[in-house]
């Protein structure tokens, strides 16, 4: 069997990430480091992954104190959320590269044998939204001209709860 490369640590995406842009990195990462050997230390593997990260963005990881700061990178900007083409410096170095770590560790033991991804684990495609609707208010405001909205059937209506027995009052 031999030895899988950089690009087959990225064969599953992780279970959970840190801001919207991270997905987008990962698959980048994946592109950038395809065919290339696993390197010989753990500590190889960290600095050929910073160094990737530092290509792909144009800047290296910020070493931030906050887990929320994150780094906006314009190409991973698709229109969506507000931390949309923010990459979160925070979730790669404390979780992204380390997983990334542990994988090629596992690979140079035999241990990691990558699966190809299942169709529903691509990287966040464009949402596909509904139509906007307009939904009506509960109520009307206060001195409204509009007449209060119609209640609901009987059915849907909690009945009220049994008397209490004169025993337990």
């Amino acid at each position: 069997m031999s030895m899988p490369t950089l690009d087959a640590l990225f064969a599953r995406t992780p279970m959970q990430w840190g801001l919207r842009g991270d997905p987008y990195l990962w698959d980048a990462l994946r592109e950038r480091l395809r065919g290339q050997p696993i390197p010989e230390t753990f500590r190889d593997v960290r600095i050929a992954v910073e160094n990737a990260i530092a290509a792909i963005i144009g800047a290296k990881l910020d070493p931030v104190p906050d887990r929320y700061a994150g780094q906006a990178v314009r190409g991973f900007a698709v229109g969506h959320g507000m931390s949309d083409g923010v990459i979160s410096a925070h979730w790669w170095q404390h979780t992204g590269i380390p997983l990334i770590v542990d994988r090629a560790e596992a690979a140079r033991a035999g241990e990691y044998r990558p699966r190809p991804r299942p169709e529903w684990e691509t990287a966040y495609p464009l949402p596909q939204m509904p139509p906007v609707r307009q939904v009506p208010p509960s109520l009307p405001p206060y001195d409204s001209p509009y007449p209060a909205p119609p209640r609901p059937p009987a059915e849907w209506r909690i009945p009220p709860p049994p008397p209490m027995p004169p025993a337990a009052r």
